[in-house]
């Protein structure tokens, strides 16, 4: 049901499987959120921050995770005395669906995105340089999506998406290794790829970009989505930040019950020198 990501060795690196499953997401174990009592754990004439309307005072459900109470209020585990984190379920639910960050406190969570189906293949190649960086081998990176139905979690639901393949290149210094990191974790949890409409080829309901950018060319430059681009780990560490991936967190993942680490055995503003849809 929940996605899931399976590691394997690969020639000169490994390999990542990402299955989107049904895209389901369990928000209450992802968000740790509390079921709240009205009138005693908040007042329910507070106005919410999304929706600008009373929180009301539903009481029924378990609160759990598929629930259909989508009305009973909760607090998530961001929330404090100064900044209280409550909203009805239903509504966050939607809300974190679209973006992983709390929209009272800004926190970020690790949940799951929307993205297809698809691998990651990593290898280093020593005989490939990125311009600027002549005395260091690359890392390829090579993506592949076939076509399938939408989940509820994508654009249009019900209906056929096609699938694309992509080529990435990161210069095998310190920053770039961690580079590679960061987005083997934004792969593993379902941020790298989304299906929507190509802003650079016009088809529709098609495998894109995610929000975070790579570069398509050794060279060429910012521009050309390529190298040298001495901005590009920063910002790629921040776009990656705001879905809720860092390195810092790369543990984490392990007890995770939506998005399972990878193992052996098992939206966003556009850049100039990034990659395009």
């Amino acid at each position: 049901v929940y996605p899931t990501c399976v590691e394997s060795p690969s020639t000169g690196g490994f390999r990542l499987d990402y299955d989107m499953g049904t895209g389901a997401v369990d928000y209450q174990a992802m968000t740790k959120w509390t079921v709240l009592t009205p009138s005693v754990d908040y007042d329910p004439t507070t106005k919410c921050s999304i929706t600008d309307e009373p929180l009301g005072s539903s009481s029924q459900g378990g609160g759990g995770a598929g629930t259909s109470n989508e009305t009973q209020v909760v607090a998530l585990c961001c929330s404090t005395d100064k900044i209280p984190c409550h909203f009805q379920i239903g509504t966050i639910s939607k809300c974190l669906g679209t973006n992983p960050s709390c929209p009272s406190c800004a926190f970020a969570f690790s949940i799951p995105g929307p993205q297809p189906s698809g691998t990651m293949i990593v290898r280093l190649d020593n005989h490939t340089k990125c311009t600027g960086f002549k005395k260091v081998g690359t890392y390829i990176i090579e993506y592949s999506f076939h076509g399938g139905i939408q989940h509820d979690r994508m654009l249009c639901p019900g209906q056929h998406y096609s699938g694309t393949s992509r080529t990435c290149y990161i210069p095998n210094t310190k920053e770039g290794k961690d580079a590679v990191e960061l987005l083997k974790l934004a792969f593993q949890q379902g941020h790298c790829f989304m299906v929507g409409n190509s802003v650079t080829t016009g088809q529709k309901n098609t495998v894109i970009w995610g929000g975070i950018h790579q570069k398509t060319s050794p060279s060429g430059g910012a521009t050309q989505h390529g190298w040298p681009d001495d901005t590009y780990f920063s910002r790629l560490a921040t776009e990656c930040a705001n879905k809720g991936i860092t390195l810092v967190d790369e543990n984490a993942m392990d007890s995770s019950p939506d998005m399972p680490a990878a193992s052996s055995s098992s939206s966003s503003s556009s850049s100039s020198s990034s990659s395009s849809s």
